[in-house]
């Protein structure tokens, strides 16, 4: 019983750290390029970075979360971006 609680923990853990790490890593794509317009390439520099970053802690959530973790997020993302005609 305590195996299936950890292994729990850790799925929602990992699929937590993926969530998070998609969205701070969308930021770092497409919002630090646009404060580099108004202030300066180093904006752009740190954006490259944290996308670089948002990718290895989508990587570890992965490792946390396994195979159904992925599943999760893959069914997560197609019921926020789904499209109109496949509503119906």
């Amino acid at each position: 019983m305590d195996e299936k609680i950890n292994k729990s923990k850790y799925f929602l853990a990992g699929v937590t750290v993926m969530i998070v790490s998609s969205v701070y890593g969308y930021v770092a794509l497409f919002g630090f390029p646009l404060l580099a317009l108004r202030y300066g390439k180093v904006f752009t520099k740190i954006g490259i970075i944290l996308y670089f970053v948002s990718w290895i802690t989508f990587g570890i959530g992965i490792l946390m979360a396994g195979k159904p973790g992925i599943v999760y997020m893959r069914n997560f993302w197609k019921r926020i971006f789904k499209r109109k005609n496949e509503e119906s």
